[in-house]
C-alpha cells in the first residue's frame, strides 16, 4: 500500500491486479495434510512450525504452552493461514 500511495501522491500511474481465490479455499480443504507437510518441508520451514501446522490441519486444534499456562483452541477451516499454505502447495506441486 505504501508504494501505491507514494506513486499516487507523485501523480504517477498505479496498476493493481487482484485474483479471486474463492475456489482456492475449497481446493485447499481437499488437499491432503501430507501434501501440505511435504510443501512445508520443501520450503525448509522450522520443524516446530511444521508440527504446529500439522496439528492444526489434522486435528483442527492448536495448543500453546507458555510457562505453566496451556491454551487449547479449536480452529475452524479456511482460516487466514489457508491461502499461504495453498500457495506453498501450489508452488511445490505445480512448479509455481
Amino acid at each position: 500500500m505504501g508504494r501505491i500511495e507514494k506513486a499516487s501522491d507523485a501523480k504517477e500511474y498505479v496498476l493493481g491486479v487482484f485474483f479471486d481465490i474463492e475456489g482456492a479455499f475449497e481446493a485447499f480443504d481437499n488437499t491432503s495434510s501430507t501434501c501440505v507437510k511435504n510443501a512445508l518441508a520443501d520450503w525448509k520451514v522450522h520443524r516446530a512450525v511444521c508440527s504446529w501446522i500439522a496439528a492444526l490441519i489434522d486435528h483442527r486444534i492448536v495448543q500453546v504452552k507458555v510457562n505453566t499456562i496451556m491454551l487449547v483452541i479449536s480452529a475452524s477451516q479456511g482460516g487466514g493461514l489457508s491461502p499461504l499454505l495453498w500457495s506453498l502447495v501450489a508452488d511445490v506441486c505445480f512448479g509455481g
